[in-house]
């Protein structure tokens, strides 16, 4: 630890961090494996605990394509009433019994979590509690992540941010500087404490982790990685690429100017990482860091190369905005898994941006096929509330920009950028904004969410909120 207050008031010796392997895996691909750990000298054991083994590369669980859910910035909640030393995120522990239901059903082949994980910021006590909440999720499923500002961010370290105001003088991560989480949370090859970058294969997808918190411009050594690992992917094998980082690479937010701002990181991903993605053909870029959910379309340069189209698969359901062959990547902004919501967003929203809305959950994507990848977006209710699907028609083919993109049809967009075609599958934003005020008494946690949905419809953008900004 490099500074206070993760080794002054805020210390707390972890003990020993005991690691085993388990061997033989690729013979019990999507089967359960039944385990215990505790000190045989002892006779002191663990609980059973349940392993579903992910399917490898290339193949696909018996009665469903690959599944994997998302989320980022979560923080930690309990099931008292009672506030824990440094706490933050209450709601996330809803969103673990959520998630950790879905992981006990067997539904689950990975869970990545790309960032702002415990918050503990230099209280290390803190983590004993959150990895007691994660427990029932990460003991039962592939737990990956990347380091956030709040896991890294620390003046005089591998960091390339000090860190903003709000972190004090040891920066964002209270002196942790990455220590806790890449030794707690221990991470695929290559990664290390200060080179946390790492790719993975699960089933159909593949998996990549950058970090937006060490130095990822042209020629550094995360960038070269990066390249290097995108290039190597046989799309025959993995035919999906998801690739996810703490900082969005695209963000509708009024936060620029400071080094560390919303709008400067942006550019600088922009310019540096996205030529890489289209090159490579990300399928899908999910980011976190703004506490919003944010569902972007296809874009390339702020450009929008595709933009999605609102279809109904059945009478009464919540329409699935498609993308068609998409020759760019789609990005999504998911920092809704327990900390407090962030509004900062502007209107009329991006042309890139489609939807912004503001609800606790998760995202559970799910390879179906080699040409067809469907996103549903849950609550910790397990209602799905926004859906977004992908197909491809060759994932070994380069991308082609068109002549034409979306933006060129100016006679399709009002005076602010919204689409006036009526195809019969365009809704009103009045149709999906609503006010949910949820109060869980069972549990003595109080989780309010204000949701919130804007897309682009005949009528325009509208909005309906009112929630205060948070630290990210």
């Amino acid at each position: 630890m490099l500074g206070a207050p993760a080794n002054t008031t805020g210390w707390r010796d972890l003990g020993l961090i005991h690691t085993a392997s388990f061997s033989g895996m690729i013979q019990h691909t999507n089967q359960k494996i039944y385990y215990i750990f505790g000190d045989e000298a002892t006779n002191d054991y663990s609980d059973e605990h349940i392993f579903h083994a992910p399917p490898v590369a290339g193949t696909q669980p018996p009665n469903r394509g690959t599944r994997a859910i998302l989320y980022d910035d979560m923080g930690r909640g309990s099931t008292d009433d009672t506030y824990t030393w440094n706490e933050y995120g209450r709601p996330a522990i809803e969103v673990m019994y959520s998630v950790g239901h879905q992981v006990a059903l067997g539904n689950v082949d990975a869970i990545y979590h790309g960032g702002d994980i415990s918050y503990a910021t230099g209280y290390l006590s803190v983590w004993d509690f959150f990895l007691d909440e994660l427990s029932p999720s990460a003991s039962g499923a592939l737990y990956l992540t990347t380091v956030g500002n709040h896991e890294s961010d620390c003046p005089n370290s591998a960091s390339y941010y000090a860190g903003s105001s709000s972190g004090g003088k040891y920066g964002d991560s209270g002196g942790e500087c990455g220590v806790a989480t890449t030794r707690l949370l221990p991470m695929p090859k290559p990664a290390t404490t200060n080179k946390p970058w790492w790719s993975y294969d699960v089933g159909l997808i593949h998996f990549v982790g950058m970090s937006t918190e060490h130095d990822y411009t042209i020629g550094s050594e995360q960038y070269n990685w990066i390249e290097n690992d995108l290039k190597s992917v046989d799309r025959t094998k993995t035919p999906w690429i998801i690739f996810g980082g703490h900082r969005p690479m695209y963000i509708n937010s009024n936060y620029g100017g400071a080094i560390t701002s919303d709008l400067t990181v942006m550019n600088n991903l922009i310019y540096h990482i996205e030529p890489l993605l289209w090159k490579y053909r990300v399928n899908l870029a999910f980011w976190g860091h703004n506490h919003v959910v944010q569902r972007h379309a296809a874009v390339y340069n702020r450009t929008v190369i595709q933009r999605s189209k609102q279809v109904y698969k059945k009478y009464g359901d919540i329409p699935t905005a498609m993308h068609y062959n998409p020759q760019a990547t789609v990005h999504m902004v998911i920092g809704t898994a327990g900390a407090q919501f962030t509004v900062n967003y502007v209107e009329p929203l991006p042309d890139w941006n489609e939807a912004v809305f503001y609800r606790f959950g998760y995202a559970i994507v799910t390879a179906v096929n080699s040409t067809y990848l469907s996103w549903d977006w849950s609550g910790v209710d397990n209602i799905y509330y926004d859906r977004m699907a992908i197909t491809q028609d060759d994932p070994t083919k380069p991308w082609v920009l068109p002549e034409t993109t979306d933006d060129d049809d100016d006679d399709s967009k009002d005076s602010k950028g919204n689409d006036n075609d009526d195809d019969g599958t365009s809704f009103s934003t009045g149709q999906l904004a609503g006010l949910i005020i949820g109060i869980i008494v069972g549990t003595a946690i109080i989780s309010i969410g204000i949701v919130m949905a804007i897309t682009k419809s005949k009528k325009g953008s509208s909005l309906l909120s009112n929630s205060s900004d948070s630290r990210v």
